[in-house]
């Protein structure tokens, strides 16, 4: 091939191929021992790798040094675009332009994570709180350092590892974990979109070791649950705090599903709770009947936090009303409780309610499904699955009743114990 002089030279670096590849061909390669290629024309190729990936390459020498250009990956990239990619390619060179592009056409690691962020969600039609989190962690972890600010192809794996790294060492396993694959996706989709080579999986993969898998802590014992009540009465945080922490018992959901409640979701009327199925962990809208208890701790906090554009049930003190609580401020309050995480958490009041509400089942009526549906587990058994939160509504109206009755009859145990001299050794 003749290139254009004192511009740069197009050279194809393989035999001329037979026929030009199509996508039958491509779809029926395997991967094997070692990596090989499949040649299309012009210059341009797919390398299968042997972990079963597919990458468009196209090799030109230009300007007296060779310079491998990435298209992206099979299927992602299709053989029409990489050959639109090489076409575009040869002309920039032909032009006298490098023809990798302008380097502003390759975005940062921010803006290729904001751009990955915006696709998966919608994509995949994750829940707002889903797409929140996975942007502050990023935002928290990785946006601020200088691989941040890089933009992907100068990127190496090996410089995501003191990241990573920086965050298991502070004792937050499963948050490293979850950066970890926060990275590793936004560099795959880095090189699907052909700004980049790198997958830093492999690198990281010893970066943090998966804790093991445990139990969500909880007090079950009647006797410590009626401690724990008296503890939370007591707490001395701010006003909202003791609200959640005190409502947190009566109703136990899922800590996101409390600590983001809106107050137009509440009916205190009704005794009702209604929490739509964006907000549910299962994606089904759910019910909670309210307890005169819970009516009550709910009744004396919307006057401070009810406020016209805040609609916040449980607003965020640090940040001001326009955001939920913190994810962390739960726990942080039941550890100042003096609680260890071994002890009792915030998602462990559903372990509790589930533990001794199925030991009082039979004693008071109800049924495993009328549990089941009140912690909002979805059954994978047809029949109980189809198990509508509305038809068994009076009886978890009675259940819920009995359960906020049950504690607060623990609590007065737990008062009357502590109240009680204890006799001379």
């Amino acid at each position: 091939m003749t290139g254009v002089p004192n511009r740069g030279t197009l050279r194809a670096f393989q035999p001329v191929p037979l026929m030009a590849l199509s996508d039958a061909r491509i779809r029926s390669a395997r991967p094997k021992e070692r990596a090989y290629k499949l040649w299309d024309e012009k210059g341009l190729f797919l390398l299968v790798k042997p972990n079963g990936s597919r990458l468009w390459r196209w090799r030109v020498q230009q300007h007296g040094r060779e310079t491998l250009l990435s298209f992206g990956a099979y299927p992602a990239v299709s053989l029409a675009q990489a050959r639109t990619s090489r076409d575009q390619a040869r002309a920039r060179l032909a032009a006298g332009e490098d023809a990798r592009g302008p380097a502003a056409e390759i975005p940062t690691f921010e803006a290729a994570a904001r751009l990955w962020l915006d696709q998966v969600a919608k994509k995949r039609k994750w829940k707002p709180v889903t797409t929140e989190v996975a942007r502050r962690r990023l935002e928290q972890y990785v946006f601020n350092t200088p691989v941040g600010r890089k933009r992907v192809h100068k990127i190496a794996a090996r410089e995501f590892v003191p990241i990573v790294a920086a965050i298991d060492s502070a004792d937050r396993g499963e948050t490293a974990l979850r950066v970890r694959s926060l990275i590793t996706r936004v560099m795959r989709f880095a090189a699907g979109r052909g700004w980049t080579d790198v997958d830093p999986s492999g690198t990281l993969r010893e970066t943090v070791v998966a804790p093991q898998p445990t139990n969500r802590a909880s007090v079950k014992d009647p006797v410590q649950v009626g401690r724990l009540m008296l503890a939370l009465r007591g707490y001395l945080g701010t006003p909202v705090v003791q609200a959640a922490l005190q409502l947190a018992p009566y109703v136990f959901l899922r800590p996101g599903e409390l600590r983001q409640g809106r107050w137009p979701e509440i009916d205190l009327e009704a005794a009702e709770w209604r929490i739509p199925g964006e907000r549910m962990k299962m994606g089904r809208p759910h019910l909670v009947p309210l307890s005169r208890q819970a009516v009550a701790i709910l009744k004396a906090l919307r006057p401070l936090t009810d406020r016209g554009t805040s609609r916040w049930v449980f607003p965020c003190y640090k940040y001001g009303a326009d955001r939920p609580m913190s994810e962390n401020t739960l726990n942080g309050a039941l550890r100042r409780l003096g609680y260890a995480g071994t002890e009792m958490t915030a998602h462990g009041f559903r372990s509790m309610a589930s533990t001794l509400l199925n030991e009082m089942k039979e004693a008071k009526g109800w049924d495993a499904d009328a549990i089941e549906r009140q912690l909002a587990h979805v059954e994978s058994n047809k029949v109980r699955g189809a198990y509508d939160h509305s038809t068994h509504l009076e009886a978890r109206r009675e259940m819920m009743q009995v359960w906020a009755d049950y504690l607060d009859s623990l609590a007065a145990a737990a008062e009357a114990e502590a109240s009680t001299p204890r006799a001379a050794a």
